[in-house]
C-alpha cells in the first residue's frame, strides 16, 4: 500500500520497511528472529493520507539439522482496535488532567492538531455564554492582554520545552464588558516517549481581588521596599511570597545570589522555584508549620531552623522571620518576611552535640568507674553507670558524695584513708596525674581493692578531679593463685631427686636444674650448649629422634644410655616430655645400679 508495489521474488525486504518503522528498528527485530526468537511488533504505515496498524510477524524457520534458514514475515491488520485504544488513552488522558489541573475553568489542546476546547465555564469567568466563544486556540489568545501575550507565550513554550517542570503563569484575559482579569493558569502536559509534549490540560482561577490587595499592600509597604538597600549584603534576604502559592514570588532581595547562587530574577520569573530548594528532609516539617501558621489566622510566625539547597550543591542551615498580611477579610494575601544564613552557627551546633554524645557515650559506657569530684567542696558531682553498678548507690545518693564514704577508714597498710588520700590529692596536684592502689567500700559495707587513677582538671575557672576506678579483686585472686602456683612448683622440682633439663627440638640445652645430691653437676656452663657436644653417632640420632617424636605424639618417650660424669662413667635413663611445640622436658636419673645388678646376675 504504502509503497504502491507488489513483491515478487528477488526484492529484498529492508526496500519496503515502513518509513514511520525505520530500517535499523526492522533489522533489530530481523536479527532477533535470525537467532531462533519468535518476535512481534507493531508498526504504522500509511499510504494516501490514510493510516492503518499492522501486527507484523517473524517466525524462523529451521531445516532438519536445526538450522535457521528462512523468516516467515506475516501482517495482521489491527487498525481498529489500535485506534479504539487511542481513543480509549485521549479519555483516560483528558480524565487524568482535568482531575489534576483543577476545574475553575478547564481547557484542553492537542498540540498536534491544534485543536482546544474551552470549557463553559472558562468562558463563564470572562462573562461569556458557552456559544458566544469559540472553541479554537486563537479565540483564547485574542483575549490576552497585549502587554502579557508575549510573557504568556514564553511561560508556555518554556514549560513545554521542560525547561521549567510546573506551569503557573499569573496573566489578564479581557471580559465582555470591555475590563480585564487577573487569572492564575496551572497546566499539565503529557509527553511521548521522546519527551515531546502532545498534549497539554489546563484551569484558570479568578484572582482579580487578590491582585488588587497585593498592589495595596506593596504601596503600604513601599517605604520598606525603598530601604531594601540596606539588606542587599550579608546573609539576611528578605522575601514577599503569595500566601497560596509560596513559589510565587513577588519579591526577594538582590543578595539572594550571594547566599543562594540564583539571581533575584531567577525566583520573580519562576526559573527557580523556593520550595524546591527545601532539603527534602525538612519539607513536610517546613510546609507544615507554614500552613498551621496560616489556618490559626497567626500574624507572625518564626520557623524552626531548615536547610535550603543552593544553585552550587551546598546545603546551608537558615532561621526563617515571617509575617502573615491579611485583608480586611482577614484572609491571607500574602507572607513578607526574611530569612537568615545560619550555616556556621548550626555547625558549630552539631560539633559541640556530637562531641557531647561521644563524651556521654564514653562516660557512661566505661568498664570503670568514673567519678567527678568538685575540687573546692569535695563532692561528688557526676559518676557513670558502672559506679552506680559497682558501689550499689543510687546515682542521685552518690552524688553530692564525699569520695571518703566510699572507702573504709583505714587501708590495709594501717594508714587512715583520709590521710593517704590527702597524699594522693597531693601527688596527682603536681604531677596533674597518679595511679594508686587502693582499698574500697561498696554500700553493703563489702571490700574491694582497686586500682585507682586520679587526675586534676580545670575547666574555665573551676577546679575538678576525675578519678578511675578499677575493680581489681579478680586479678588480686589471679596473682596470689600464680604466686601459690609458682611456690608448689618450685618445691615439687626442688624434691625431684632426678637431672631436670630443659632443651628446645634441636637438642639445645634452655635450662637445667642438678640431682638432689648435686653429683652430676658438669665442670662447665651447660645452658647454651647442644647435645651435639656430649653424644655422638647412633646415641645422639635417637635421642633427637626421642625428642621429635615426643613433641609430635605428645606422648613421654624414654632412652637409657651411657655416658662420662663427675664421677666416672654411669649408666643413664632419660624421660622426654613434650612442653610445646618447640621445647621438652628431660627428667635424667642414674641407673647404674640397676645395670650392675643384672650384670652381678649374669656373672653368677
Amino acid at each position: 500500500k504504502e509503497f504502491k508495489y507488489s513483491l515478487k521474488k528477488g526484492d529484498n525486504i529492508l526496500d519496503f520497511v515502513p518509513a514511520g518503522l525505520g530500517i535499523d528498528f526492522f533489522k533489530q527485530k530481523f536479527e532477533k528472529a535470525r537467532s531462533g526468537e519468535h518476535v512481534v511488533y507493531k508498526e504504522k504505515a500509511g499510504y494516501d493520507n490514510v493510516e492503518y496498524w499492522n501486527e507484523v510477524h517473524l517466525d524462523p524457520i529451521a531445516n532438519y539439522k536445526g538450522e535457521i534458514h528462512r523468516i516467515l514475515l506475516w501482517t495482521l491488520d489491527i487498525t481498529e482496535r489500535e485506534n479504539n485504544m487511542i481513543a480509549l488513552k485521549q479519555s483516560e488522558e483528558r480524565y487524568f488532567l482535568v482531575s489534576q489541573a483543577g476545574n475553575d475553568g478547564m481547557w484542553d489542546w492537542n498540540i498536534l492538531s491544534d485543536e482546544m476546547y474551552l470549557s463553559p465555564r472558562w468562558k463563564d469567568i470572562l462573562g461569556y455564554s458557552d456559544y458566544e466563544i469559540i472553541n479554537r486556540r486563537d479565540a483564547r489568545d485574542k483575549l490576552i492582554h497585549p502587554d502579557d501575550v508575549a510573557r504568556t507565550k514564553q511561560k508556555m513554550q518554556e514549560y513545554l520545552d521542560g525547561r521549567t517542570d510546573i506551569y503557573a503563569h499569573e496573566y489578564r484575559l479581557r471580559h465582555k464588558d470591555g475590563t480585564y482579569r487577573w487569572v492564575l493558569e496551572r497546566a499539565l502536559a503529557l509527553k511521548d516517549d521522546t519527551g515531546e509534549a502532545y498534549r497539554i490540560a489546563g484551569s484558570i482561577s479568578d484572582i482579580t481581588e487578590r491582585k488588587k490587595y497585593e498592589e495595596q499592600i506593596y504601596e503600604m509597604n513601599k517605604a520598606l521596599l525603598e530601604e531594601r538597600s540596606m539588606f542587599i549584603k550579608g546573609n539576611v534576604i528578605v522575601l514577599r511570597v503569595d500566601a497560596s502559592n509560596p513559589d510565587n514570588v513577588i519579591y526577594v532581595s538582590e543578595n539572594v545570589v550571594n547566599v543562594l547562587g540564583y539571581s533575584a530574577e531567577d525566583f520573580i520569573s519562576k526559573k527557580v522555584e523556593l520550595s524546591s530548594l527545601i532539603h527534602p528532609t525538612d519539607y513536610d516539617m517546613h510546609m507544615r508549620e507554614r500552613i498551621d501558621a496560616i489556618k490559626k489566622e497567626a500574624n507572625y510566625v518564626e520557623f524552626s531552623n531548615y536547610r535550603l539547597i543552593t544553585k552550587n550543591g551546598k546545603t546551608i542551615w537558615v532561621k526563617d522571620f515571617t509575617s502573615i498580611v491579611r485583608n480586611e477579610k482577614k484572609e491571607p494575601v500574602q507572607l513578607l518576611g526574611y530569612f537568615v544564613d545560619i550555616t556556621q552557627e548550626k555547625e558549630a551546633e552539631q560539633q559541640f552535640e556530637e562531641s557531647q554524645q561521644k563524651y556521654y557515650a564514653l562516660f557512661n559506657e566505661a568498664n570503670d568507674s568514673i567519678l567527678i569530684i568538685d575540687a573546692d567542696s569535695d563532692k561528688i558531682v557526676d559518676c557513670n553507670n558502672k559506679a552506680v553498678e559497682v558501689f550499689g548507690y543510687a546515682k542521685s545518693e552518690m552524688l553530692n558524695f564525699s569520695l571518703l564514704k566510699l572507702s573504709p577508714e583505714v587501708q590495709p597498710n594501717g594508714i587512715l584513708s583520709k590521710e593517704k588520700r590527702q597524699e594522693k590529692i597531693t601527688e596527682a596536684g603536681k604531677n596533674g596525674n597518679t595511679t594508686f592502689y587502693w582499698q574500697q567500700r561498696k554500700k553493703n559495707g563489702d571490700l574491694f581493692d582497686a586500682e585507682v587513677s586520679l587526675t586534676v582538671l580545670t575547666i574555665g575557672k573551676k577546679r575538678y578531679r576525675h578519678a578511675i576506678i578499677r575493680d581489681i579483686t579478680e586479678r588480686k585472686k589471679i596473682e596470689m593463685s600464680l604466686r601459690d602456683s609458682e611456690q608448689k612448683n618450685k618445691a615439687l622440682l626442688k624434691a625431684i631427686p632426678d637431672i631436670i633439663f630443659v632443651l628446645d627440638k634441636n637438642g639445645t640445652y634452655l635450662d637445667f636444674k642438678a640431682d638432689y645430691y648435686s653429683k652430676f653437676i658438669p665442670s662447665q656452663n651447660i645452658i647454651g650448649m647442644n647435645h651435639r657436644h656430649y653424644f655422638e653417632g647412633d646415641v645422639l640420632e635417637e635421642i633427637l629422634q626421642k625428642i621429635k617424636k615426643a613433641i609430635e605424639t605428645s606422648e613421654v618417650q624414654t632412652i637409657e644410655y651411657q655416658m662420662n660424669s663427675p664421677i666416672g662413667m654411669r649408666w643413664f635413663e632419660a624421660r622426654i616430655s613434650p612442653l610445646n611445640e618447640n621445647e621438652v622436658l628431660s627428667l635424667v636419673r642414674d641407673v647404674t645400679e640397676r645395670y650392675e645388678k643384672v650384670e652381678h646376675s649374669r656373672f653368677n
